[in-house]
């Protein structure tokens, strides 16, 4: 019976080490548990930027919409291919990195 009972015991304490083990290297800085929640706030803050980065791409097509001037009218498409290429840079990413069919549904709002 007591070697059983110190079978049993070391036995438990065993899978005990082994789980806090993995259980540590998950948790890790540069683990996976760290990374998912770097990819989360990097989507979070691509899908919801500071105004600043939603007014300035209004703001330039509308801009754009009123001008006559064909030397303006080059001027802000100038101004507007890098805010596009930033957007389109952004989305290619975040299509490539999460799962199939995630990042329209995230686009739209629906992973928040």
């Amino acid at each position: 019976m007591p070697l059983t009972l110190l079978g049993v015991l070391i036995a438990g304490l065993t899978i005990y080490g082994i789980f806090a083990v993995s259980l540590t290297k998950k948790a890790q800085v540069n683990g996976p548990i760290q990374q998912d929640i770097v990819m989360g706030k990097d989507l979070v803050t691509d899908i919801l930027p500071p105004p600043k980065y939603i007014l300035e791409p209004y703001l330039t097509a509308y801009q754009l919409a009123d001008r006559t001037n064909l030397a303006n009218v080059n001027s802000l498409v100038d101004r507007f291919r890098p805010l596009e290429n930033d957007f389109n840079s952004r989305y290619e990413h975040w299509d490539k990195t999460l799962p199939d069919g995630s990042s329209e549904a995230c686009y739209y709002g629906g992973c928040l």
